[in-house]
């Protein structure tokens, strides 16, 4: 009978512990969009299905030096959407993008996070949204960058990714 009862209380412990570290990784940052660094430049590369169609991207981001400072990467309106496998970057964004504002994010900088927002409107940004802290610019370079902090050699190897 006690090994019924320990058994049952290892089930009542694990399950919500199960349940709830699958959905961890859609609740939380976790995109399926990866950044490197290539030719001194931030590069995004989608690896999930193909989107619907959005008309606003931004890129912005913040730099402490020692204090807080945000600026605007990007910004772009006009009817585009990814397909898997697309890469841009702030010098070539999606197809079917007008480029309204562009200006390089500093590489050199050691503390920066980098923020993508992509919707309707610059009011309504519920489409892709994904914050990236490269702790190094420098050792991304071939490497890629996911929103949830991780480091691979490929960039689609996160969750969600096709």
């Amino acid at each position: 009978m006690h090994a019924g009862l320990r058994g049952l209380a290892a089930l009542i412990i694990v399950l919500p512990v199960v349940a709830l570290t699958g959905c961890l990784w859609s609740a939380g940052n976790e995109r399926p969009i990866s950044l490197t660094v290539k030719d001194g430049e931030y590069l995004f590369h989608w690896c999930g299905k193909p989107t619907e169609e959005f008309q606003y991207l931004q890129v912005s981001y913040a730099t402490y030096s020692p204090q807080r400072e945000d600026a605007l990467a990007l910004r772009a309106r006009g009817e585009f959407s990814l397909q898997t496998s697309d890469e841009f970057s702030l010098s070539d964004p999606p197809l079917g993008l007008a480029v309204e504002h562009e200006s390089a994010i500093p590489i050199e900088s050691s503390r920066v996070l980098i923020f993508l927002d992509i919707g309707r409107s610059e009011t309504d940004l519920g489409g892709i949204n994904a914050t990236f802290r490269p702790e190094d610019a420098g050792a991304l370079d071939g490497r890629w960058l996911y929103p949830s902090g991780a480091v691979h050699d490929s960039p689609c190897e996160m969750r969600g990714a096709l």
